[in-house]
């Protein structure tokens, strides 16, 4: 592996301006400029700085921010920041990348079977494929914990699944007929 500094060094040779102009798009109020300059950093692996700049990103309400800020948090080992931005990002854009990458967490933490499923049903709502009863509960019932979450109240895992009836069926219908974004501009450079 190369040191991050010999990375940033490569990449300002390749293109010696990306980093400032990045962060003088963004100091000009470009909606794009701290999404750019964080992903810039993701690729750099200088996760603290990629974590500052989204954070950035996220005050100007861009699209990605949430999921890009999930994968910072994920490569710095911060797992349960980046298992609430994934499921933000999933709830409020059906980004399914963060379907996916929640997945991933939930393995990491021991939570296996409720990861592979994620993952599994990530790639159905992909191919639009239904999904079977499990997978959808689990969604279901992530959605409405982060639902009484984001309130401020505090759910147990069984009471969330009781209280699915409190999610707007518009959203549940978007989130679980969603489909990956299909070109550069929809999807985020950096998976994990």
């Amino acid at each position: 592996h190369l040191s991050i500094r010999r990375q940033r060094q490569m990449c300002i040779e390749t293109d010696p301006q990306a980093e400032q102009a990045y962060r003088r798009a963004a100091e000009l109020g470009n909606v794009d400029g701290y999404n750019n300059l964080g992903l810039l950093y993701l690729q750099l692996e200088d996760y603290q700085q990629a974590k500052q700049a989204l954070l950035q990103a996220l005050e100007s309400d861009h699209v990605y921010a949430q999921h890009n800020l999930a994968v910072a948090y994920h490569r710095l080992g911060e797992l349960e920041a980046a298992e609430r931005w994934y499921l933000i990002s999933f709830s409020q854009h059906g980004n399914l990348q963060s379907l996916e990458n929640l997945g991933h967490v939930y393995g990491e933490i021991g939570r296996e079977v409720e990861g592979r499923a994620l993952v599994a049903a990530s790639d159905k709502l992909y191919e639009d494929q239904p999904l079977n009863e499990y997978e959808q509960a689990l969604i279901d019932r992530l959605l409405a914990e982060l639902r009484c979450a984001s309130a401020g109240y505090f759910l147990s895992r069984e009471l969330a699944a009781s209280m699915l009836l409190l999610i707007p069926v518009p959203l549940l219908q978007r989130v679980t007929s969603g489909k990956r974004p299909r070109s550069n501009q929809e999807l985020s450079l950096i998976h994990i």
